[in-house]
């Protein structure tokens, strides 16, 4: 068996960010997802972002899905301040949530 692992991973310039402005949209957009399993998917519930490659944006296009489409960064880009900040404060955030469920769990 030999595997594509740009099928798996596929490159962050042919991906696009899908912002959706409210948690109906977002839903909609996830029941879609649902329908096309075979699909590249990356879902950020916190964002109500979902990346997906740019070739099946039409998808959500025609399903009259209304979105702001934002770039995703390659790992290796590096962040700007305001970026590196965020990313500080939902690492933190994250870490906390861990925590709390540890503590709820004992």
């Amino acid at each position: 068996m030999q595997l594509d692992l740009d099928e798996l991973w596929p490159d962050s310039a042919s991906l696009v960010g899908l912002r959706f402005a409210t948690p109906d949209a977002f839903a909609r957009a996830q029941a879609l997802l649902w329908e096309h399993l075979d699909l590249y998917r990356w879902v950020w519930e916190g964002s109500r972002t979902i990346a997906v490659r740019k070739a099946d944006v039409e998808l959500f296009k025609a399903a009259g899905l209304a979105y702001t489409e934002v770039e995703i960064q390659d790992d290796n880009t590096p962040l700007s301040a305001e970026e590196q900040a965020g990313y500080r404060q939902w690492r933190r955030e994250t870490f906390r949530q861990f925590v709390e469920r540890l503590r709820s769990e004992a």
